[in-house]
C-alpha cells in the first residue's frame, strides 16, 4: 500500500501503542489521543508478540490510541511494518477523554467519533486459525519488548534501503 501526501490518522491498538516502538519505527511519537473502536475484538496471535482484531458483535469494542498528523511516508513505513494479513481500513473511531480504566467516551454531539485507518486483521481461512484468546501484553509483548524494539529499527532501516538507488 501506498499513501498519498496529506496528514493521516492511525488507530493503534497494540505494539504501535507503545512509544518506544514508535521511536523505533518514526523516530518520533506523534500526537497521540485516547480511543474506542466499536465493533471489533483484540487477540493473541499464534508465535507472534502482537495483537489483531476481527470484526465482532455484541457491543464488543478495542481500546487504544489515535496516531495523528502521520506524513505520507509515515504510514508508507506502516504499511511496509505490518504483516501482509492486515488489511488497512478508514473506520469510524470514538475519541476518550481521560486514560486507561478512567477513559470515557465523549458526550454525543461532541467531536466523538473521527475517521482513522486500522489495520485490520483479514478473515481468510488460514490467518483467522491464527488467532488466539485475549492479546495479554503483559505476557507476550512486554518480555520481549527489547527484542521487538530492534526489529522495528531493522524494518525501519528496510524500509529505506529499498529505496536507495531510485
Amino acid at each position: 500500500m501506498s499513501a498519498a501526501s496529506g496528514s493521516f490518522t492511525v488507530f493503534a491498538y497494540g505494539s504501535l501503542a507503545y512509544e518506544r516502538v514508535l521511536m523505533a519505527l518514526l523516530q518520533r511519537v506523534p500526537a497521540t489521543a485516547p480511543a474506542r473502536l466499536h465493533g471489533f475484538s483484540r487477540h493473541g496471535l499464534e508465535a507472534r508478540a502482537y495483537p489483531a482484531i476481527t470484526r465482532a458483535a455484541g457491543g464488543q469494542f478495542v481500546d487504544g490510541l489515535l496516531l495523528q498528523e502521520l506524513s505520507a511516508q509515515e504510514l508508507d513505513l506502516l504499511d511496509f511494518f505490518e504483516d501482509d494479513e492486515y488489511n488497512r481500513e478508514e473506520l469510524s473511531v470514538s475519541v476518550l477523554e481521560g486514560a486507561g480504566s478512567q477513559s470515557k467516551e465523549l458526550p454525543e454531539g461532541g467531536t466523538d467519533t473521527v475517521s482513522a485507518l486500522v489495520y485490520v486483521w483479514n478473515d481468510d481461512p488460514v490467518s483467522l486459525k491464527k488467532l488466539q484468546g485475549p492479546w495479554l501484553p503483559e505476557e507476550v509483548f512486554l518480555p520481549q519488548i527489547e527484542e521487538y524494539v530492534r526489529m522495528c529499527t531493522e524494518c525501519r532501516d528496510e524500509y529505506f534501503r529499498s529505496f536507495e538507488g531510485d
